[in-house]
């Protein structure tokens, strides 16, 4: 068993600043693509393209029961009442790709999930916009899966559970690329995480910008390598604005053997804490932290 490690947070310089923008989604009339205008339920391979908005009261927005799906949503939204259950969702699926658009108001935004038993492969979110969904904007599993190009916005809600932003587990070979994760906020005792991963090897988490990320009395664990994530590698990721009244921490890694290169941490607790001497640092700066580094071993260069 990995144990959990204490509190950090992670105080990013501001040099690491300039911002990418986001690829903005775009209408496109794609030949061969199926339309969906309404809520329901993609029982067969293929392309999809939503041809309006979507508003669901409850339950789910789309579910995808079949392998080898790609969902283009053409710039449109689907939108939840704020208690609405998720607002795209597959189990135990592969090859699924997400694009282009916005989810809102869901308990969890999308959600591609699978367990230890029955390995996925191949999912992929690009270019969406997840806002002010409740408890997490996204869930990926899968080999070799992939969050890029994306925005997570707004991720709160009212104290009923932990919040995340982006989650990935049973992803060996996934990756987290370039996103931009904001205002993540557990209200009451919760816990809040912008980035969480678990039970994966290999990962990449690379070139995100991570903002305000929040608990009210809970700990905040911005980016963090969970239990049974090792050999991965978190570089060229900002991190800044890490508040609350208790534990606040920048990038974490709870398991080994993992690199942590060219991070910037501003205005944690803990900027960076690693769990073993195995998981390795370099080019590395921790700005406006209690404790810059704790933990791992030093490679050097590290401000």
């Amino acid at each position: 068993m990995k144990r959990a490690i204490g509190i950090i947070i992670l105080t990013i310089a501001i040099g690491f600043l300039s911002i990418p923008s986001i690829v903005q989604a775009e209408t496109t009339t794609a030949s061969g693509c199926t339309a969906i205008s309404t809520a329901g339920t993609i029982s067969n391979s293929g392309l999809y393209c939503l041809t309006a908005d979507i508003t669901v009261s409850s339950g789910n927005g789309i579910i995808i029961s079949t392998d080898d799906v790609v969902l283009d949503l053409n710039a449109h939204t689907i939108s939840g009442s704020g208690t609405a259950s998720n607002g795209i969702t597959a189990y135990q699926k592969s090859n699924i790709t997400i694009r282009n658009g916005t989810i809102t108001g869901f308990v969890a935004g999308i959600a591609l999930m699978t367990d230890s038993g029955t390995p996925t492969s191949g999912n992929l979110i690009e270019e969406m916009n997840l806002i002010d969904n409740k408890i997490t904007s996204i869930s990926l599993s899968g080999e070799g899966s992939i969050v890029r190009n994306s925005r997570v916005i707004g991720t709160t809600n009212s104290g009923t559970s932990t919040v995340q932003g982006i989650v990935l587990t049973h992803a060996d070979g996934g990756s987290i690329l370039n996103n931009d994760i904001s205002g993540t906020a557990a209200q009451g005792t919760k816990n809040s995480y912008a980035i969480n991963t678990s039970n994966s090897e290999n990962l990449k988490i690379k070139d995100n910008r991570i903002t305000d990320t929040s608990a009210d009395t809970g700990n905040v664990y911005t980016l963090t390598l969970g239990a049974n994530t090792d050999y991965s590698l978190v570089e060229h990721n900002f991190v800044r604005g890490v508040t609350g009244s208790g534990g606040r921490a920048g990038i974490i890694s709870v398991d080994t053997n993992s690199d942590f290169i060219d991070n910037r941490v501003s205005g944690a607790a803990t900027c960076y804490v690693f769990n073993s001497t195995t998981n390795r640092y370099r080019d590395n700066i921790a700005s406006n932290c209690t404790t810059a580094y704790s933990g791992g071993t030093d490679l050097g260069n590290n401000d």
